[in-house]
């Protein structure tokens, strides 16, 4: 039995090792590069775009800010004050929505295909987005990922709301498995062509957020033991009930 028990262990062990090991990180965004939109003034929707980021996926991010009601300054910055952070900044009772859209291309008007291929599971070792978010209120949070124009998938998260201050980042991890396909037969995570990142405030008045990062990882260490401790436990309970 210990040596069965030992072997199962051993075998878990070599999981956490092995994903540990052969994990290579892709950044899409850890919003190092500084870029600021606003919308002042007026009721109704206006929308501010914006330009180049070369420290994202594919040498740049485009911003959209778009104001759903409100009259006051609503803001999207990142890297404000060098602190490496997104932060939607939303006048008290404003409706906003903000998109990110990572296509290698300068401009709001997304092109599909414009990463040429980027393999995001790096080799099939990477399994889920890894996006770090805090917030004030609970609002919908969407990402999109397209191989082409015919074929993307889209996952939906809630930013959690917990507020700010000395509130620590929320990680919300995104399996690629949980992508629904939204068009064709949804998106190829090992051949993307763009990606599309939206936080949706629009039935949330006064909404401030932050994203510290996103990135395509794999699950935290802690899960893999996890992972490796139930394997151990099932070959133990299966030792006990062949003995008996």
């Amino acid at each position: 039995m210990q040596l069965r028990l030992s072997a199962w262990l051993g075998l878990g062990l070599g999981i956490v090792l092995a994903g540990t090991a052969s994990a290579t990180p892709i950044v899409i965004d850890d919003f190092s590069t500084s870029q600021s939109l606003s919308v002042t003034g007026g009721n109704g929707p206006a929308t501010t775009d914006g330009g180049v980021a070369a420290s994202a996926i594919g040498g740049a991010r485009n911003m959209r800010l778009s104001r759903v009601s409100g009259y006051g300054t609503d803001a999207l910055t990142a890297n404000g004050g060098g602190f490496g952070l997104l932060d939607l900044s939303s006048a008290a009772a404003d409706s906003v929505s903000a998109r990110l859209t990572y296509d290698g291309g300068t401009d709001n008007v997304l092109t599909p295909t414009g990463l040429g291929g980027v393999d995001l599971t790096s080799g099939g070792s990477n399994s889920l987005i890894r996006i770090l978010a805090r917030s004030d209120l609970v609002a919908p949070l969407t990402i999109t990922v397209y191989t082409d124009s015919g074929n993307f998938s889209t996952a939906i998260v809630n930013l959690p709301g917990q507020g700010f201050g000395a509130t620590p980042f929320s990680t919300l991890d995104i399996p690629f498995s949980s992508f629904l396909a939204d068009s064709g037969t949804g998106a190829n995570f090992q051949s993307v062509g763009a990606i599309s990142v939206g936080i949706f405030g629009a039935n949330v008045p006064s909404l401030d957020a932050q994203l510290d990062s996103i990135v395509a990882t794999v699950p935290e260490p802690g899960t893999l033991l996890l992972l490796a401790t139930g394997l151990g436990g099932l070959a133990l309970t299966g030792r006990r009930r062949t003995a008996h």
